[in-house]
């Protein structure tokens, strides 16, 4: 039998757990409220999070928990077996929303562990959290989702599984950045099937990615350490394209350093 969480013998149990959080959430505040916008951006931010909770709430209704407050967001899913859908899970699941995000505004960074955890309603406890939050706060940096080196360990042993590492579904989940982290490739959570129908709906969506990129690099333009996390984002964007759209020239951002430094994990 399968464990999870119990709420009247609260336990931790060995868990996949992503933490993240809305880049710049606190300046937001204090400059919207000093706009008297306050409340407009608390309405944005509301129905940004119940429209598109969705993508991660159907994966923690038989197993897991979900818990929010504010900006962050902490999804806990007990390991079984192998862990692979778990993991599996979580990348779908958060590649979905930080999608979702990104494109009303509100870019994200996070971080995915491997360890003990306990959730409930009430609370989320456990080093795994602490461990994922620490990615979020030191490791994470820019608008990604990184994974920890047990989450890295363990994506590595179930590419075994593959004759062809290659044609495993993580290779498209995860990417390497140029400083060796693994993170949560959630550009792939615009392309909904591979066949030309899906590269059709891709391809606006990649529009508006870079559109609203290009707004955060124009309006930072003068802010030299946030404006490095939105050139982040545009290389990253360059590179999908790159991969998913070569021809689709116009689609690329333009004035940002060479994106040759992403990896595949295989």
């Amino acid at each position: 039998m399968r464990e999870t969480y119990d709420k009247k013998n609260p336990k931790m149990l060995n868990s996949a757990v992503c933490f993240i959080d809305i880049l710049g959430f606190s300046s937001m505040i204090e400059e919207s409220c000093k706009n008297c916008n306050g409340n407009q951006l608390l309405n944005k931010l509301y129905h940004s999070i119940k429209d598109n909770i969705e993508f991660i709430k159907s994966s923690t209704q038989h197993s897991g928990a979900m818990n929010i407050f504010s900006d962050n967001i902490v999804i806990g899913k007990p390991v079984y077996d192998d862990g692979e859908s778990e993991l599996g899970q979580i990348f779908l699941g958060f590649a979905a929303y930080q999608l979702s995000l990104t494109l009303e505004g509100f870019f994200v960074r996070g971080g995915v562990s491997i360890g003990d955890y306990y959730a409930n309603e009430y609370l989320a406890y456990g080093p795994a959290l602490l461990e994922a939050h620490n990615i979020e706060c030191c490791s994470a940096k820019t608008p990604r989702i990184v994974l920890s080196q047990d989450a890295k360990n363990l994506v590595k042993y179930h590419l075994t599984y593959y004759s062809n590492p290659k044609h495993a579904p993580q290779v498209r989940d995860v990417f390497i950045d140029t400083d060796g982290e693994w993170f949560i490739n959630y550009l792939e959570a615009a392309i909904v099937s591979r066949d030309e129908e899906g590269y059709s709906c891709a391809y606006d969506v990649m529009i508006r990615h870079r559109d609203i990129v290009m707004s955060k690099i124009n309006l930072f333009n003068n802010d030299t350490k946030v404006l490095k996390k939105y050139e982040w984002v545009a290389q990253y964007h360059n590179y999908f394209c790159k991969l998913n759209f070569a021809k689709s020239i116009e689609l690329q951002i333009k004035g940002v350093s060479n994106c040759g430094g992403f990896k595949f994990i295989a």
